[in-house]
C-alpha cells in the first residue's frame, strides 16, 4: 500500500495490491497510533490486482482529521500491508 501526497493536506490518494490469485475478503482501514479505527475505506470481496482511492481525511463519522499520525492499513487473507500517512493542514 502506497500514499501520495504525504505529508497529506486533506486528500491522500492510496494505492494497494491484492496478491494474485487471491480472491476473497479484503479490508482497508485508516487507524490512529493507537491502533484505533479512523476510517474503514474498503471492506468486500476482490480479486488480486492494483487498486487506488482516495481518503478525504476524515472519520467515518465525516469529521476531518486532526493533524497527525496515521496508517492505512490492508488485509487481504493472511497478507498484510500498511503505509505510514502524515495529516498536516
Amino acid at each position: 500500500v502506497s500514499a501520495f501526497p504525504n505529508p497529506s493536506n486533506g486528500q491522500t490518494h492510496l494505492r494497494y495490491a491484492v496478491p494474485a490469485g487471491y480472491s476473497g475478503p479484503v479490508t482497508l482501514r485508516i487507524v490512529d497510533v493507537a491502533g484505533r479505527t479512523v476510517r474503514r475505506l474498503i471492506d468486500k470481496g476482490q480479486h488480486g490486482g492494483e487498486y487506488q482511492l482516495i481518503w478525504e481525511g476524515a472519520d467515518d463519522a465525516g469529521r476531518v482529521v486532526e493533524n497527525g499520525i496515521y496508517f492505512a492499513r490492508v488485509e487481504a487473507g493472511v497478507d498484510r500491508a500498511s503505509t505510514k500517512i502524515v495529516v498536516r493542514r
